[in-house]
């Protein structure tokens, strides 16, 4: 095979597809391979192709184009699976639920409100108290608030302006986490190493980069199961890279400091709640790359900034890694690639998004509204 997602194991009968074979899929029926032709491929059969075709097929170019999407087939499948079988890791730790359930705290009169960071923290609280009296849900739910955290603007709007008039010379990039791995930064680096390499650099893409990296560069977390070896690996690479400048802890004013001279951040994460480093990104003018799981597509979207979609549990948004991890880590890399790609072939269009970046956090996580907000819960 000349493509690199496609299967070096086949697929066996009787197996689920995962999302390699689902990516194979796409690849060959875009191509025309009839299903019979793909099933060889997989070591299948025809007709279970046939189903994947039918629940992977979505409309594109507002419903007038059909395409199969193996993202959409692993999605639809992740779903129908989380609806039979084993219960949750949730509902099998039934000692917290019988605590909360008796103390119910969020009941008490002295409990004014509770606050949901955002859309996706209340969706998962609503399907958590699913599993909790109706009475104690409706208090619950009828008490939520979904408010967003807030923001302070970090540059003036003559600063935002000033940070991109050499944009088409060098840009300068940025990402922060001392959880490098789950926050994708191995993604990222494999990703613009291998852009500095690509022949394209010397036919479309006009711009050279520089990244500001600061990590301590932690590994052993959940989400990514990262090594000493991993660390080991991309310490090096970082390292030797003249194209980066990597300090292992800096104080929060000097990040803050930093930021308003970047002009590309990212946070293209595995797993993550919130991501509060996209507000103070945004906040100095610094529209961010980020993944799609969580909260993040209520932060940042495609005017503001850009997102790479990962694989997600349709309903907690969490990308899905157990049995994909490497997959997914594939998909991320070569998404990120993509995105860098245009960053770097179109610069001038990073101003535009810097200005929404901007504009969103003075508009939604205004510190003033955000007192009158909780304020008015307080006393309602």
């Amino acid at each position: 095979m000349d493509h690199s997602y496609y299967n070096t194991k086949p697929h066996q009968n009787g197996k689920h597809l995962k999302l390699n074979d689902r990516t194979t899929i796409q690849e060959l029926h875009s191509k025309g391979y009839s299903n019979r032709a793909i099933a060889r491929e997989l070591n299948c059969s025809p007709s279970t192709v046939g189903y994947e075709l039918k629940r992977g097929t979505v409309s594109v170019y507002t419903g007038n184009v059909k395409r199969y999407k193996a993202v959409e087939g692993q999605s639809t499948y992740e779903l129908h699976r989380s609806e039979c079988g084993r219960k949750s890791l949730f509902l099998r730790r039934h000692k917290f639920i019988d605590y909360v359930k008796e103390a119910e705290l969020s009941t008490k009169d002295n409990c004014k409100g509770i606050i949901a960071l955002s859309q996706n923290a209340l969706q998962i609280q609503k399907n958590m108290l699913k599993y909790f009296s109706q009475d104690i849900a409706d208090v619950m739910m009828k008490k939520t608030h979904v408010l967003l955290p807030p923001q302070r603007l970090l540059i003036s709007k003559e600063e935002l302006t000033n940070k991109f008039q050499d944009i088409s010379e060098k840009i300068e990039m940025f990402f922060i986490g001392n959880d490098f791995f789950r926050k994708g930064g191995a993604q990222l680096i494999d990703a613009l190493e291998s852009l500095r390499s690509d022949q394209i650099r010397s036919d479309q893409i006009r711009s050279e980069f520089h990244l500001t990296l600061i990590s301590s560069l932690g590994y052993g977390d959940y989400a990514s199961h990262a090594t000493q070896d991993d660390y080991l690996h991309y310490k090096y690479k970082i390292e030797k890279s003249d194209w980066i400048t990597w300090y292992q802890n800096v104080p929060n004013d000097q990040v803050i400091a930093m930021l308003k001279n970047m002009q590309v951040g990212f946070l293209p994460t595995l797993a993550d709640t919130f991501g509060f480093s996209v507000l103070e990104m945004q906040a100095a003018g610094v529209p961010v790359v980020t993944t799609n799981v969580r909260a993040m597509p209520e932060i940042n979207n495609t005017q503001c900034g850009w997102l790479c979609e990962l694989l997600l549990n349709p309903v907690s948004r969490e990308a899905i890694l157990d049995e994909n991890l490497q997959s997914c880590k594939d998909l991320l890399e070569k998404q990120l690639k993509t995105v860098l790609a245009e960053i770097l072939t179109h610069p001038d269009e990073i101003s535009s998004k810097a200005i929404n970046s901007y504009e969103r956090i003075e508009k939604y996580h205004d510190p003033i509204k955000y007192g009158q907000i909780l304020e008015e819960i307080y006393y309602s």
